[in-house]
């Protein structure tokens, strides 16, 4: 398992290969962005597979709260318990470990409102297994990106990282061309690993001034705990 996913120089472990019983824990909270409403996480997650009850497992959780710590909805939240078949887990003797996975959360519902985002591992209940995991985030537009201006064609992109993507025109990759018309609606369905789905949609025409530009990533800012 790469310490660090592509792309980054620096990430956050908790946990360790020490097994304690014990639970750690950060919550980082910040306002939603509306321009970078997207938070993008990227995380691997090691856990033992003791075969406990289910209650005692080495366990990660990732769950974005409001400012009473409630879950913002059912698709704010990543919950595994260590197991022998884990969808997307990978196994290594009593081993259960996902390799580096991107999952993005859209919080443009939640625009200048407090958020916060918590991620957490567990040791096996009965002291005797670990889990531990290694993550970073950032916040991201929403945005389409737009190149590749061409007479009347014009190239979309969504941001990446996503586990899937449709298209309206019936496209299913991380970019699509369309061909200019007036007051043109472009959508795109975008898939997330646990399930969730966010839509991005633009208002383009060919009588419009087009340029291209890029949306950059941003660091969240905020407060970790």
């Amino acid at each position: 398992l790469p310490l660090l996913p592509p792309g980054e120089s620096a990430v956050i472990k908790l946990g360790n290969e020490n097994a304690h019983a014990k639970a750690e824990a950060l919550g980082y909270t910040f306002t939603v962005d509306p321009d970078q409403p997207i938070l993008m996480l990227k995380y691997a997650v090691v856990m033992q597979d003791p075969e406990h009850d289910t209650f005692a497992q080495p366990r990660f959780t990732i769950q974005m709260l409001d400012e009473h710590n409630e879950l913002l909805d059912d698709c704010m939240k990543y919950d595994v318990i260590s197991g022998g078949d884990i969808p997307g887990f990978q196994s290594y003797g009593n081993i259960r470990w996902r390799p580096w996975t991107i999952n993005g959360f859209d919080l443009s519902d939640y625009s200048g409102q407090t958020v916060k985002l918590q991620i957490t591992t567990l040791d096996c209940w009965l002291g005797g297994h670990y889990g531990y995991a290694y993550f970073t985030a950032s916040c991201v537009s929403n945005r389409f990106e737009i190149s590749g201006c061409n007479g009347n064609q014009i190239t979309l992109t969504a941001p990446s990282g996503f586990e899937s993507y449709a298209w309206n025109n019936g496209a299913t990759t991380l970019s699509s061309v369309y061909t200019l018309q007036d007051s043109m609606v472009v959508t795109c369905e975008i898939h997330t690993v646990t399930g969730c789905q966010c839509l991005l949609s633009g208002t383009f025409s060919q009588n419009a001034s087009v340029q291209d530009q890029t949306y950059y990533d941003t660091i969240c800012q905020g407060e970790r705990s």
